[in-house]
Formats: structure tokens, C-alpha cells, sequence
């Protein structure tokens, strides 16, 4: 179980490497990652009061290290305690992955850490996770990567005036479409949602014991919701974090051959539910 005040980082390889973690991502992730929670530690508290230990754990599939925050010195009685660092930062990783409303007063060196966790996804690993507490798990992935690095040249333009095109931010929504898990490793999968009407396809994040139904529905049209994640560039979301699912409702002459179909399928479906 994930412990208060630890930032546990597990990541696996490609499926060319075997699913083994190369020993030169890990070389890069160690020091990304002290600096971010060393970096947190300051913004949220304004200056350092935590020292790292650290732990490693490896079953030859997946790369295991997490970090655990100690306090330098114990408050002064009066004295308010010290802001988790691992909270902020993981925190701090979710506003970013959802480009939330005053993420652009983050420090930038501190972004650009959170940037370097994810460098090299898809490339030279598959991807990580971060937990940072009982249960928050981030998923760490070329979409974070993208999301940190849009934040940085925001950051760099400090005289732009430009105005955006379209929303950016988290949504809460509905679609409807096809779902299939494409990778099925750590606690946040990956999935593709392709819409009913456009075609197009959505990167889906699924968490893990959303699976076993995901898998119940393959090759059916569902009805989705869950959180929409936009961006600048399109009016398209650009990821979708599920939520739940049921079978889509079948429309038009689908209707007159329902029991032809299948005859344990229910007579109605009520979307109010």
C-alpha cells in the first residue's frame, strides 16, 4: 500500500527490450525526480525543510523506486507543519496533465523536471506511474510529456498576447463510440476511444479494475462518461479519463431486430440512470 509522505514511481519498458527498463532511463529519471520533490518542497513551503530516503524494487517487468520525505528539523511548538512535498508535486503533475486554470504561475524550473519524468516515453520505456498517496496515481506518458511542454513555452513567452482557438482544460462529458484497452500493464491503462459519428480516435486513460468491463464490451458501441482533457490546438479532446460505461442504446431500424440480435438483451435503456 502506498504510504503518506512517499512518491512511488514505477515504470516499464518497451515491448522491443523485452518489457525490461533500461538502465540509462533510470539514470535520468532518479535525479528528475529528487529535484522536482526538492523543488515542490520550496514552492509549497518556500524553503527546504525535507531530506529523501530512498528504496528500489525491480521483478524484471516493471522498475520500482520511491521516495520517501523526512523532515529536517521537527516544528516549534506553535509552529505549523511543513506542506507534504510528494502531495505537491503530484498534485502539481495533475494540474499540469489537465491544463488547469493558474498553472501558469508555476515556477518553470519545476515544470521542466516534471517535463524531464516523462522524456523519452514510448522512445526508450513505455511509460510510468506516480503515486503519491493512498490512492492518487498519475499516469506519466507522452501526453504529460506534451502537456509540460506547452506549459513551458507559455512560460518562455512571457510577451505573448495571442489568443487561444479553442478550450483548454478538463470537462466532464459523454461519448459514445468503441472502446479497446491497447495497453494493460500498472494501474492506469491505455485505451482507444473511437467516436461513433467522426471516427476519430481519443487516447483514453482506464483505470485497472475498469478493465475486466471494458473487456465485456469489446467490439460493442458504448456510451462513456467521463473527463475530457482539451487543449489549444483542437476542439477534439485530447485525452479521456473513463469513468463509466454502458451499452449504447440502438436507434432506428437497429430497433425491430433487438430480439432477432439477442434475445437476453433488455427491452429499453434508460440514460437517466
Amino acid at each position: 500500500m502506498q504510504r503518506e509522505g512517499t512518491f512511488t514511481l514505477s515504470i516499464w519498458g518497451l515491448e522491443g527490450d523485452n518489457m525490461n527498463v533500461r538502465a540509462d532511463v533510470m539514470c535520468k529519471k532518479l535525479p528528475a525526480l529528487h529535484s522536482a520533490l526538492e523543488q515542490s518542497d520550496h514552492y509549497v513551503n518556500g524553503k527546504k525543510n525535507y531530506e529523501y530516503m530512498y528504496s528500489a524494487k525491480d521483478d524484471g517487468k516493471t522498475a520500482v523506486v520511491a521516495f520517501r520525505e523526512r523532515l529536517l528539523k521537527r516544528a516549534g511548538r506553535g509552529d505549523p507543519t511543513p506542506k507534504s512535498s510528494t502531495t505537491a508535486l503530484g498534485e502539481t503533475m495533475e494540474r499540469i496533465r489537465k491544463g488547469d486554470r493558474g498553472i501558469a504561475q508555476l515556477p518553470a524550473t519545476l515544470v521542466n523536471q516534471i517535463k524531464k519524468l516523462s522524456d523519452d516515453a514510448e522512445v526508450k520505456f513505455s511509460h510510468a506511474e506516480g503515486a503519491y498517496s493512498v490512492d492518487r496515481i498519475i499516469r506519466i506518458d507522452t501526453f504529460l510529456g506534451s502537456q509540460a511542454e506547452r506549459l513551458l513555452r507559455q512560460l518562455n513567452d512571457n510577451h505573448s498576447s495571442s489568443v487561444d482557438k479553442f478550450f483548454s482544460g478538463a470537462a466532464f462529458a459523454e461519448l459514445t463510440g468503441s472502446l479497446v484497452v491497447v495497453d494493460g500493464r500498472g494501474n492506469l491503462l491505455k485505451g482507444k476511444l473511437t467516436l461513433d459519428h467522426s471516427g476519430k480516435e481519443i487516447d483514453c486513460e482506464i483505470k485497472k479494475e475498469q478493465q475486466e468491463e471494458v473487456l465485456k464490451y469489446f467490439n460493442t458501441k458504448v456510451r462513456t462518461r467521463g473527463i475530457c482533457i482539451y487543449t489549444k490546438d483542437s476542439p477534439v479532446p485530447a485525452r479521456f479519463e473513463l469513468i463509466g460505461l454502458r451499452e449504447a442504446p440502438m436507434t432506428g431500424d437497429l430497433i425491430r431486430w433487438r430480439g432477432t440480435l439477442n434475445k437476453e438483451r433488455p427491452d429499453s435503456w434508460d440514460l437517466n440512470d
